[in-house]
């Protein structure tokens, strides 16, 4: 019998029994459970997973997460009564295991938590401009026509494979929500040195993304031009004042004093990022 939901789940290190426990305990038992293993980068983890599902509905999850209670798959798939819809996402909130540099990250850096809801929200990733939607592959549901249809993750991607096919399901027409009382417990990495790195990934693969899509307009520091080059440059000089500047570009560019060490160090290992991934995607 073909099951509800196809659960991929893409692990290099293979642990996965805190997310399979939190699975175990849904009221919706109708699912089957695929795992990628050691496979770089996630997109192409996923779609293996994909490829391998026999569920009309996939579901991503990241191996770090839980979810957060037993109705989640049922009030997601709920969610996805509309025909239009097409993902389905969950807000994030840390663990209470959670440390005071993870604590700290997620109150600097933004988008680590998103908040539980009181009623279901549309959450549409823009078309005119580079943004985001609440929804992220760390926990989503997604049709898997409609996958099939724009032809699954980039797997060009180091990082920003969600952003890029939210982007392409979005340009397809389909809507994007969150469900009320839905929510996962994911932190972030446990060290700064782990931190700084997902960082620079991060970079890399915005930068990847933008030259890859130059239609998108999210090329926010064009390399190729001596403001852009200039503004590198002086970065590090001006990285002990941004200590103390709350920064935040999206939706709109916001500043105020703060003091933000975690979020600097952010700036500056994704801007390193940006920089590699930019010259190395060249031509």
């Amino acid at each position: 019998m073909q099951p509800c939901i196809s659960i991929v789940i893409p692990t290099l290190m293979g642990d996965i029994e805190r997310v399979r426990a939190s699975l175990d305990r849904q009221t919706v038992h109708d699912w089957e459970l695929i795992t990628v293993r050691g496979v770089r980068p996630a997109g192409r983890a996923r779609n293996i997973g994909v490829a391998r599902a026999s569920g009309e509905l996939i579901l991503f999850l990241d191996d770090d997460t839980e979810l957060g209670n037993d109705r989640v798959l049922e009030r997601m798939i709920a969610a996805m009564s509309s025909p239009d819809v097409a993902v389905v996402g969950t807000s994030r909130i840390l663990p209470v295991t959670s440390t005071r540099l993870q604590r700290r990250i997620a109150r600097e850096v933004p988008r680590w938590e998103f908040p539980i809801l009181d009623d279901l929200m549309e959450s549409n990733p823009p078309l005119e401009r580079y943004g985001f939607s609440a929804a992220t592959t760390t926990c989503c549901l997604i049709r898997r026509d409609v996958l099939d249809r724009i032809g699954g993750f980039d797997e060009r991607l180091p990082t920003g494979e969600d952003t890029d096919l939210f982007y392409r399901i979005r340009r397809e027409g389909y809507r994007f929500v969150v469900p009320a009382g839905s929510w996962t417990y994911h932190a972030p990495p446990r060290t700064l040195n782990d931190f700084l790195q997902k960082c620079f990934r991060y970079g890399v693969g915005h930068a990847r993304e933008a030259r890859l899509q130059p239609a998108r307009r999210m090329d926010l520091l064009p390399l190729d031009r001596t403001w852009a080059r200039l503004a590198v440059a002086a970065a590090p000089l001006l990285f002990s004042a941004s200590l103390f500047l709350d920064i935040r570009l999206l939706p709109r560019l916001h500043i105020r004093p703060a003091f933000m060490p975690v979020q600097a160090l952010a700036r500056l290992a994704t801007l390193v990022g940006y920089v590699w991934g930019y010259v190395t995607s060249r031509g």
